[in-house]
This record gives C-alpha cells, sequence and structure tokens, in this order.
C-alpha cells in the first residue's frame, strides 16, 4: 500500500471529522432482516420430520409402525415406577414385543438402595429388572458391541409415555428392522433399563453386575426431557472428535451443538449414559426437550406423544446403528471437537484446540492492525461499551425480580414465553441504541474496542468453556479478517467487517434460541441477559458509524417494543396460584 492510499484510510476511517458522511438505516436495518430471516428459518428447519406411514418401505424407520408398539407399552396411561405391579406388566409388553420379531431376551434381575426417596413411602431398596436382547454380528474379529439403550420406568405421577415409552417404541422398532436385514457385523445389543428415575439403578447394576457392559463398544441413548420437539444429540462421550466426524453425514436431520453439553452440565438432569460412558463406552446420548411442562407429569401420555418426535428419535437411532455395526476395529485419540449443526442440515466442527488457535491469531491480525494504522482508540469508547452491557444485565435483572414477585415467574416454562423473551431482547437493542450516542466520533475506535473484547472473550471461552467458543470465535473471525482484506481498498471497511460480523454472529447465535428456552426457560435468566448483550454488542460499530437520527429513532422504536412486550407479558401470562 501506498504512503497516499494509507494517509487517506487514516482521514477517512479512522475518525477525522472530515471523515464520510455518517450511514443512514441501511446498514442496521440489514442486520436485523438478516437476524430475523435466521429466526424464522430456525423454526421451520429444527422441526421435527413428519413421521412415515406405516406403508413405508421397509427399510425407512417408520413412526406410524412404532407407535404400535408404544400404544401396546403405554396407551393405559398408568405411571410404572420401578418396583410397582404397573411396571412389571409394562416390562412383560416389551419382552413380548421383542418375541413377536424372533429376539430373545433376557431379563436381568437385581436390586438397589434408593439414592433418594421422594416420599417418605418410598421403599430403602428397589427390585430391578433389565431387558436385554441381542444380534449376534457376523465378524470373524472381536469387535466391541453396539447398545442401543433407553428405559422403560417411569415416575410415579406420571405414565411416562415420552419418557421414555418412545425411545423404548423407537428402540423396539430398530431392533425389529435390523433383525430383519441381518448382516451386521459387530453384534447389536438393545438394553431396556429399569430405576431409571430413581437414580440411574438399573443402568448401574448393569454396569457393576453383568459381563456383557464390558463388551459394550459404542452407546446410543434415547431419552426424552418434554412431550415434543425435534431429538437433540446433546452429549457424546469425551472424545467428541471422532464421534462427530462419524455422525456427520451418518443422520439425515442433525441437530447438535458443543454448547448443549455446557448447557447441561450445569443442569440437574442425568441419564443412563452417564453411567455407559463412565464404564468405558463411547456414544451419543439424545433427547428432545419442547413442552417441558409435560415433563415428569400426568401430562406425559399417550396422547399427548409427538409422532414427529419419534419418527426422529427413530431415524437416528436406525442410522447409527446401522454405522456403528458396520465399524471395523477402530484407533482413535480421545479428543474433543467444537461442533454445532447448520439448520439441522449438516455440522461444522474443528478440533477443540484450533479455538485457542484461531483466537490467537485473530489476536495477533488485530495487534498489527494497531501497529500498522495507528487508530486513535478512545478510552471513552470502552467505558460506553462495558457499560451497556452492565445497563442490559440490569434491566434483565430488574424484568426477572419484577415478573416473579407476583408469580409469574414462579415456574421457569411460562404460558406464554414470546413476550417475555421479546422484552429482554428489545431492551437490549434500546440500550445499544442509546448507549452508541455517547460513543466518540472515531468509528474506527469503537470498532477496535468492540473487537478486541471480542477476542479477549473467545480466549477466556476457549479456554474454560470450549464448547461455547464459536458464539464469538466466528463472528470476530468474520470481523477481523474482513477489515484487514478491505481496509486497503474501500474508506467502508470498517462498517462493511462489522455487518458481516453481526450477520455471522446471528447466524450463530439465533438458531438455538428456542432451544434454549426449552432447556432452561426462565431459570436462568442472568444467561437470556448476557447472550442478548454480547449478540447486541456486535450492532455498537454499526451504531457508531450510523447517523445520531438513525441511533435515537431506533432507540425510541425498541424502547416501544419493550415496554409493549413487557405489558404483553403480564397481560399474558396470569400470576401463579
Amino acid at each position: 500500500m501506498n504512503n497516499s492510499a494509507k494517509e487517506r484510510i487514516h482521514e477517512s476511517e479512522l475518525g477525522s471529522t472530515t471523515g464520510p458522511r455518517r450511514a443512514g438505516y441501511a446498514p442496521l436495518l440489514f442486520v436485523l432482516m438478516c437476524w430475523c430471516v435466521v429466526l424464522v428459518a430456525a423454526e421451520f428447519m429444527y422441526r421435527p420430520p413428519q413421521p412415515l406411514p406405516a406403508d413405508a418401505p421397509a427399510d425407512q424407520f417408520s413412526a406410524e409402525r412404532a407407535e404400535e408398539h408404544l400404544r401396546k407399552l403405554v396407551a393405559d396411561s398408568i405411571p410404572h415406577p420401578a418396583g410397582s405391579e404397573q411396571n412389571k406388566i409394562v416390562r412383560k409388553r416389551v419382552v413380548e414385543i421383542f418375541q413377536s420379531f424372533g429376539c430373545t431376551t433376557e431379563i436381568h434381575e437385581t436390586s438397589a438402595k434408593l439414592r433418594y426417596r421422594r416420599t417418605k413411602d418410598d421403599p430403602d431398596t428397589v427390585p430391578l429388572a433389565n431387558i436385554i436382547a441381542r444380534l449376534p454380528g457376523n465378524s470373524d474379529d472381536k469387535l466391541g458391541a453396539v447398545a442401543i439403550t433407553s428405559h422403560y420406568d417411569s415416575v410415579p405421577y406420571g405414565p411416562g409415555a415420552s419418557d421414555d415409552g418412545v425411545g423404548t417404541a423407537a428402540l423396539l422398532e430398530v431392533a425389529r428392522m435390523l433383525k430383519a436385514e441381518g448382516g451386521n457385523r459387530r453384534d447389536i445389543v438393545f438394553l431396556v433399563s429399569d430405576g431409571e428415575e430413581f437414580g440411574l439403578m438399573g443402568a448401574r447394576k448393569f454396569v457393576e453386575e453383568h459381563p456383557l457392559a464390558s463388551e459394550i463398544e459404542f452407546v446410543v441413548n434415547l431419552e426424552a426431557r418434554g412431550t415434543t420437539g425435534p431429538c437433540l444429540m446433546f452429549q457424546t462421550s469425551e472424545d467428541s472428535e471422532f464421534l462427530i466426524g462419524l455422525l456427520n453425514g451418518t443422520v439425515s436431520r442433525p441437530i447438535c451443538s458443543s454448547v448443549f453439553y455446557e448447557v447441561y452440565r450445569v443442569m440437574p438432569n442425568d441419564t443412563d449414559f452417564t453411567v455407559y460412558v463412565k464404564s468405558g463406552s463411547r456414544g451419543f446420548n439424545y433427547a428432545y426437550i419442547g413442552n417441558v411442562r409435560g415433563y415428569h407429569t400426568p401430562e406425559d401420555n399417550f396422547e399427548n406423544v409427538d409422532l414427529g418426535s419419534l419418527q426422529h428419535h427413530g431415524e437416528n437411532a436406525l442410522a447409527l446403528a446401522r454405522r456403528l455395526a458396520a465399524l471395523d476395529d477402530v484407533e482413535f485419540e480421545p479428543r474433543r471437537a467444537v461442533y454445532f449443526d447448520v439448520m439441522a442440515r449438516g455440522i461444522v466442527a474443528w478440533p477443540e484446540r484450533w479455538s485457542l488457535w484461531a483466537s490467537c491469531g485473530c489476536g495477533i491480525l488485530l495487534i498489527g492492525l494497531l501497529i500498522f494504522f495507528r487508530p486513535a482508540i478512545q478510552l471513552r469508547d470502552f467505558g460506553v461499551v462495558v457499560g451497556c452491557v452492565a445497563v442490559i444485565m440490569l434491566v434483565g435483572w430488574l424484568i426477572d425480580v419484577g415478573l416473579k414477585r407476583d408469580g409469574r415467574l414462579d415456574v421457569p416454562w411460562t404460558e406464554q414465553p414470546l413476550p417475555i423473551v421479546a422484552a429482554f431482547w428489545f431492551a437490549m437493542l434500546a440500550v445499544h441504541s442509546f448507549g452508541s450516542l455517547f460513543l466518540s466520533e472515531r468509528p474506527a475506535s469503537t470498532w477496535c474496542v468492540v473487537w478486541g473484547a471480542a477476542i479477549a472473550v473467545c480466549l477466556l471461552t476457549s479456554t474454560f468453556i470450549a464448547g461455547a467458543s464459536y458464539f464469538f470465535l466466528i463472528p470476530t473471525f468474520v470481523a477481523i479478517v474482513a477489515v484487514v482484506l478491505l481496509l486497503p481498498f474501500t474508506g467502508r471497511a470498517w462498517m462493511s467487517s462489522s455487518v458481516a460480523a453481526a450477520v455471522f454472529a446471528g447466524l450463530a447465535y439465533l438458531p438455538m434460541e428456542q432451544l434454549f428456552y426449552d432447556a432452561l426457560g426462565f431459570r436462568l435468566n442472568f444467561v437470556l441477559s448476557v447472550r442478548s448483550a454480547l449478540l447486541g454488542a456486535t450492532l455498537v460499530p454499526i451504531l457508531a458509524g450510523s447517523a445520531a437520527r438513525v441511533r435515537q429513532t431506533m432507540g425510541f422504536l425498541f424502547l416501544a417494543l419493550f415496554v409493549i412486550s413487557l405489558v404483553a407479558s403480564v397481560i399474558l401470562n396470569p400470576a401463579e396460584v
């Protein structure tokens, strides 16, 4: 670059008062429009697949065929906790279905002391009976077995049609199909455990007592924490780098993210999969989590089962069983990956260690840019950005306290969550819009402050919660690389790179918005505030390059939408009594 070009960029982009005219509404509205498109697209792309009819081709999983198994198991809608008489009836039904298509079953009878008692009437020790069926493989090599697992017990106060009747029905239909197909290299084990709801007791006893446990190399576990929605692959064993590579291209509608496990780790829930992984198995943990208000309640009945969720469970289990059972002996390093799906059509993944390297690379590029162009960074801009984030957190806390005060958020999942979620997001947009009025007159300074802070966040997340690092790394990488490439050629590099980065931030954050609500509800509202504040921060460089009238107009618009959303939250969500 010659000196005159460098001087021209310095004058036009680094804050000269004689620089280019401030942008109008177009950049900001373009980003917001892209975000809305992502939200609408995600609503459609993350729906469960259409259930296939009973006359679907024999090699395709059919929810209607599996529904017949489910009907036989739980259509009477009677709770069947471990140790109950109804539990014995359901166990007999599972065995009969296995036997109807020629699978020999084994009952692993045992007992376990209750890890915790829900009521004073609960017994100290519960009899357990795990159900095991096995399809022998045809390989002469000694290959580890593949296990498809679920549990058939329910909680004492719910029929358990989804948790875990759907998982068991999908398992039974997959067993029927694979029995008819034959030809698998590895043994396939179908394990339907008992006592999961009382503390994973059946799975623990299977691992401790049954010799077959040591032969299982891969596990696909089918679960539910709701009564509807798409099936999420929310947890793998520690060697996710290999497993995600295998998953990609195996299942037709992958919905997965390494951030799911980061969220799952802070929740009180657990599944049998944890037991199998601790015993040395590798694999995938699946669940659907929509309408969690019906979870572990009488509403978890046969009438409320979503056949689309059953279809998704079955498709995933069948595809993975076929793929895993066909594998030769595999050796791989137990390394973790950062990964996420792209609108349920494919998976992007990279080794976890690359996140830290990429974060460091972005930092080096930014330092080089600062040395070469020497933008005048204003401390005031840093204070404004940090102050906006703090105000957003404060407003989020006030929304939380205000709606909880009269009982409207006494439960994590409300009747009408949309206006409450919208209130958080519009509050963020209003604060950032008004806050940007206090920025310096140097857009490059704001750009450097925002993306410099983003690099620091990338370094922290890559080190401590790497599964969530892609949220921050993707937009930061786009912003840094775009400005380095554009700055020699255009006087709008700061704005253009910010628009591109904000669009990619929306692509990373927003597809999972509904799934985050399904997972957390309003249990951890500071997480919602943090997510909205950080995503909104990507708009700050765009606002810094926009005219003051744009910031004022958009600020008042978002403030009005915030008030409307808050009023709607109060009207549409009656206080719990």
